[in-house]
């Protein structure tokens, strides 16, 4: 039996929801609550800082100071991802501590948790033609020649934010549906479980959550290179010149920025990380 014509097996839809739910539930079990209030007011200060950033790129690019304006794009990338990771609980403060400003790897700590790979299985049971191998990817991101990061052109960066718009699409239009009649045929076969097992998967598969963290490794992408650029002269690529003539960042920096507001947005209203300033 299948959930409609064309859509997945539903017996390996049931088995997908029951492993993520599985251990969803192990993640929360294991949490200590006095590191995860931790975790919570660093994620929180993080938050704030990257709003500060957000400001500074608004600010730097209407007095055309662009190479500033792209370094704190970058800033306001790292400094959310970072508030994402310790809000869901991906890495500990410690590991925080090694990822330092290699924004990127913070998705390979990511895609090594047991329920993140159980999320993946899920993703991948609903549409079998997602690519969701990227732990490669992101190393060879890392490890990538720079300049070559940092001189990617328009077309690239607005493919990445369109991207970023159809992943919001599937999981809003696709997903959810097919998730919901699911967890309704689940219902007599789980009987008291349903609804603990629909709060769990709500809490794993927070739209606006899990969007915007594929938006932020998508955006890390686009802004990582850029960390070191952007501010000294001895390099590759100088601020003075090539910033102003040649990067065509420049150009999609009020784009990047609008999606980097959607996440703050998304973390402050759904995990209620609103900080204590505007």
């Amino acid at each position: 039996m299948t959930i409609s014509e064309g859509s997945p097996n539903i017996d390996r839809v049931i088995d997908s929801l029951i492993e993520l739910w599985q251990e969803f539930q192990n993640m929360q079990q294991n949490q200590n609550v006095e590191d995860e209030k931790k975790n919570r007011d660093l994620a929180m200060g993080f938050l704030n800082c990257a709003k500060d950033d957000i400001r500074a790129v608004k600010i730097l690019y209407e007095k055309q100071l662009l190479s500033l304006s792209v370094y704190h794009l970058q800033q306001a990338v790292e400094k959310t991802t970072k508030a994402y990771a310790l809000a869901l609980s991906v890495v500990t403060t410690r590991e925080l501590k090694e990822i330092k400003h290699k924004g990127p790897l913070t998705f390979i700590k990511l895609l090594k948790k047991k329920w993140a790979m159980a999320y993946i299985n899920l993703v991948k049971t609903l549409n079998p033609n997602v690519n969701v191998n990227i732990i490669d990817k992101v190393e060879k991101i890392i490890n990538k020649e720079q300049k070559e990061l940092a001189e990617m052109p328009k077309t690239v960066i607005c493919t990445y934010l369109n991207s970023v718009k159809q992943m919001r699409n599937i999981l809003q239009k696709q997903m959810y549906p097919q998730i919901d009649k699911a967890i309704n045929l689940l219902e007599p076969l789980l009987h008291e479980e349903t609804e603990n097992l629909k709060k769990a998967i709500d809490a794993a598969l927070r739209t606006g959550i899990v969007a915007s963290f594929i938006s932020l490794y998508l955006l890390s992408v686009i802004t990582y290179s850029h960390s070191t650029f952007t501010r000294y002269p001895d390099g590759e690529i100088k601020p003075s010149d090539y910033y102003s003539r040649r990067l065509e960042i420049v150009e999609c920096i009020n784009d990047i920025l609008s999606e980097v507001e959607i996440c703050v947005n998304a973390l402050e209203q759904e995990y209620g990380l609103k900080g204590g300033y505007e």
